[in-house]
């Protein structure tokens, strides 16, 4: 036979519970779910286009190297810093870490 402790504990949690809840009930508001649904995508769009910048502005530089090279990709021009590796090297040297952001404002919020 359980004592009195016992059988009056999971009461009690019980009705703080359920009161706690009723009570949160009344305070929050309900979140409509497309907004949910369109800052969820808002800020996974946000972070992942905050990850893969540094690939997006390599890829700008060797665009414009490129250009600069008349389109031939030659030894010389590789040397130049046309490379992955060297353009983030450059622009890293040029500007610091943050160079590898340029850009960023433009790319997540336009």
């Amino acid at each position: 036979k359980p004592t009195g402790f016992q059988s009056s504990a999971p009461h009690k949690l019980t009705y703080s519970y359920s009161h706690k809840l009723t009570v949160l009930k009344r305070l929050s508001f309900k979140v409509p779910d497309g907004i949910k649904n369109a800052l969820a995508s808002a800020l996974a769009t946000g972070i992942v286009k905050t990850l893969l910048q540094p690939f997006d502005t390599v890829k700008t530089v060797q665009q414009m190297q490129r250009q600069a090279c008349n389109g031939i990709v030659s030894a010389s021009c590789i040397e130049a810093g046309c490379g992955a590796i060297q353009t983030r090297k450059m622009i890293i040297r040029q500007s610091g870490i943050g160079g590898l952001w340029s850009g960023i404002g433009i790319t997540v919020f336009g």
